[in-house]
């Protein structure tokens, strides 16, 4: 392990470096790092794998998509839409629970 010091200081009349006086313990270091703030959250293992895939849709289905997600509310003070993404995913959500409550899945 390396031992942490402040820096040398300069003497104003020869210019030779000299030792600081004061030395920071290395103990006082880690005290300091260990008194730290909040612990760390503990990870939560997601074993799912995302994955992707591409989907063919008519225009006009993509357009009626567009249509429903310019009418959904938005937040006040904000300009973002809801994207077509977003609906979809949704869309499909909403099916698997209903096919699940169906066939008791």
């Amino acid at each position: 392990m390396t031992k942490i010091a402040l820096p040398p200081k300069r003497q104003a009349e020869g210019g030779t470096p000299v030792k600081a006086e004061a030395k920071i313990k290395e103990k006082d270091i880690l005290e300091i790092i260990n008194r730290g703030g909040s612990p760390v959250l503990p990870v939560i293992e997601n074993n799912e794998v995302l994955k992707n895939f591409n989907i063919i849709i008519y225009e006009s289905d993509l357009k009626l998509i567009g249509e429903l997600c310019d009418k959904r509310p938005k937040k006040p003070g904000k300009v973002i839409r809801f994207s077509k993404k977003d609906w979809i995913l949704e869309a499909v959500l909403e099916k698997i629970e209903r096919e699940r409550k169906r066939f008791d899945i």
